[in-house]
């Protein structure tokens, strides 16, 4: 049972980054990196908060959305500003 739930988070990730690949942020001129980085660390505390919600319910592939929330927990801390 534990190596299903592990190969469902490697398959998750590799999703994401063939998702991240897709949706890289735009390099143009003007763009505010902070407020680029604020919009990106929502996105991924929403990724992580809602598949956890789906936990409530009778969610088919839990392990494939823990690997969702999963991954996104790690990528969040690195776009918080440094103290």
């Amino acid at each position: 049972m534990v190596h299903a739930a592990s190969s469902c988070v490697t398959s998750a990730e590799a999703w994401f980054r063939g998702v991240e690949d897709l949706y890289a942020v735009p390099d143009r001129p003007g763009l505010d990196p902070r407020r680029l980085d604020l919009y990106m660390l929502a996105m991924r505390l929403s990724l992580v908060a809602g598949p956890l919600r789906l936990f409530d319910g009778d969610s088919p592939d839990r392990a494939f959305m823990q690997g969702v929330a999963d991954h996104n927990a790690k990528q969040a801390p690195a776009l918080l500003p440094s103290v």
